[in-house]
């Protein structure tokens, strides 16, 4: 009587083979793995549907014929330099991997990348290891990489670039990915549910992060630096939820609309650490947050700029806090109204040069209260073509300090406008300047001014 096992296991040893950096392949229920050993190498999985052939340095290893699966795949690799290629077995042809795809490649100079037409039916959970280490999903414009859960990446250590600026990609799940330098989401079409980027505390590498015209996010973004600087664009991109930066200590420029109208959905919140940041709402096209703005940019020169075609908006309020520097602050621009639909709170820090902390709002349009706070040492506010829909409140704290209404106007024709002004030029030894050139008619009530 002969006697079957229910469950079919293939193991292969290849150690004697002419590629002995593939140390094992085993299929089990329809679970296919590789596992390569520490000398590094080539792998290149093939695609036809369900169907996988594997390759290693180019050379056909394991089944000829390929692996039927009905589950899983997962490479596991040592500590060797290695490439793992996932492409299809013959042009113009899908192929999918059933449940869930894992990567785990140790330390080393590693990379995957994808090409094809490539579907995920479970979960992505990749693994590079400590090292210089790539990962390109849709690498050209005609190739497509689609998750059906969550994507989790993990780059370890190193200069480390996560790269989706080919094709399409799309992850139905919550996406994280942790200790990439570069995360460059600029690909023919990217869309994305929540994402967590996390960079790695220990690293010596600056950072990149780039979300492009095609990129969509159903949900939010949240963004967690190191000590070092970033360099973060929203150039035409969606974003359907919220989005958190938290910049940590190293000097970081964000950019919002480069080039090509931004919408963020929610709420925008910028954390800073104690070095010169800067926050860019771009003058060349339309953005749009419907939520509140909050810089919290700390000490250090700081630089914030809200400007746009005319037609760019905050939906909500928008706070900026800075520390000790010699913060700039611009709303707006001539020809160009930058809309809030809120309140305006600004508080800045003490600053000890001649030029001290400077605010002009040009052309704006604010639907509440504008409120400015600032320390000690030399402050200069100034509104051009400004419409408050509510009031002024400014305090300028000690030192020599300046506001103005319309000084670019001879004489009092200027267009800003207000409910009331109440300024307060704190206690200090001036002199303080103050000047209203507008043709508007509303109240002004002055303390503490030293001529």
């Amino acid at each position: 009587m002969a006697f079957f096992s229910k469950n079919r296991l293939d193991l292969e040893s290849l150690s004697e083979r002419i590629v002995p950096a593939v140390s094992g392949i085993s299929f089990m229920n329809g679970n296919l793995s590789v596992r390569l050993d520490s000398q590094g190498g080539s792998l290149t999985l093939q695609g036809n549907n369900n169907n996988f052939r594997v390759l290693f340095n180019g050379t056909a290893v394991g089944n000829l014929a390929g692996y039927n699966l009905g589950g899983s795949l997962s490479v596991l690799g040592g500590n060797g330099n290695d490439t793992v290629l996932l492409v299809e077995q013959a042009a113009a042809t899908s192929f999918r991997i059933p449940g869930a795809f894992s990567v785990n490649l140790g330390n080393g100079t590693d990379s995957l990348k994808t090409t094809g037409t490539l579907n995920v039916g479970g979960l992505a959970n990749i693994n590079m290891g400590n090292g210089t280490d790539t990962v390109i999903f849709a690498d050209t414009a005609a190739d497509s990489t689609t998750i059906a859960n969550y994507m989790t990446v993990i780059m370890g250590q190193g200069n480390d670039t996560f790269d989706a600026t080919g094709g399409n990609l799309t992850v139905h799940g919550y996406s994280t990915i942790s200790g990439a330098n570069s995360v460059e989401l600029t690909g023919n079409a990217i869309t994305l549910s929540s994402v967590s980027i996390q960079n790695a505390m220990a690293e010596t590498n600056n950072n990149v992060l780039n979300l492009g015209a095609t990129t969509t996010l159903n949900g939010n973004l949240v963004y967690t630096s190191n000590t070092r600087t970033e360099t973060i664009g929203f150039d035409g991109s969606t974003i359907l939820g919220n989005v958190s930066l938290n910049l940590g200590q190293g000097a970081s420029n964000v950019t919002i609309g480069n080039t090509t109208d931004t919408l963020v959905q929610g709420t925008f919140t910028v954390l800073g650490g104690n070095a010169a940041d800067q926050f860019t709402i771009a003058a060349t096209s339309s953005s749009t947050i419907n939520g509140s703005l909050n810089l919290l940019l700390a000490n250090g020169d700081n630089t914030v700029t809200l400007d746009g075609d005319g037609t760019s908006t905050v939906g909500g309020s928008v706070t900026i806090t800075t520390g000790s520097g010699n913060d700039a602050i611009n709303v707006g621009s001539a020809g160009n109204t930058f809309t809030i639909e809120g309140a305006l709170s600004m508080s800045v820090g003490n600053t000890s040069s001649a030029t001290g902390n400077v605010v002009i709002l040009t052309s704006a349009d604010i639907g509440a209260n504008v409120s400015f706070n600032s320390g000690s040492g030399a402050d200069t506010l100034t509104l051009e073509s400004t419409q408050i829909s509510g009031n002024l409140y400014a305090n300028t704290g000690g030192g020599a300090d300046t506001v103005e209404f319309d000084p670019s106007s001879a004489t009092p024709v200027g267009t800003t406008n207000m409910g009331a002004a109440y300024i307060n030029f704190g206690v200090g030894s001036g002199p303080d300047v103050f000047i209203n050139n507008s043709g508007n008619d509303f109240d002004i009530f002055v303390q503490g001014f030293i001529g």
